[in-house]
């Protein structure tokens, strides 16, 4: 018999599906998606397809979108920079924070239609 996974797109929250879904299907049968054949996919799903012809399993496929460390051999997949970055704190995020051109703001504030 011969295998293909199509993965499809959606951005982190794709990724977050892949490994979760891919995850729980290798649990209950034992097999391995990245023993598919064939794995394509559009978007996050090139990135989790990707991955996992890496060598990056399900469950560090998982751990990616739940902010959890990946294991020995996911981190050396991963390598310094990979793929998991810790989750920006969301307190840091809403910090208000200057823009990086004040002159580009007012630009666009005084031609937003050039912009």
């Amino acid at each position: 018999m011969r295998v293909g996974v199509a993965l499809g797109a959606g951005g982190a929250v794709g990724v977050a599906f892949h490994g979760g879904v891919l995850a729980a299907l290798q649990e209950a049968t034992g097999w391995d998606p990245r023993d598919a054949e064939v794995l394509v996919g559009t978007s996050a799903g090139s990135l989790s397809a990707s991955l996992l012809r890496l060598g990056l399993t399900t469950a560090d496929l998982r751990a990616v979108s739940e902010g959890q460390p990946l294991s020995d051999v996911g981190q050396l997949i991963a390598g310094p920079g990979g793929p998991h970055r810790p989750r920006t704190d969301l307190r840091a995020f809403l910090r208000p924070r200057p823009p990086a051109s004040v002159a580009a703001v007012a630009r666009g504030l005084l031609d937003p239609r050039g912009r």
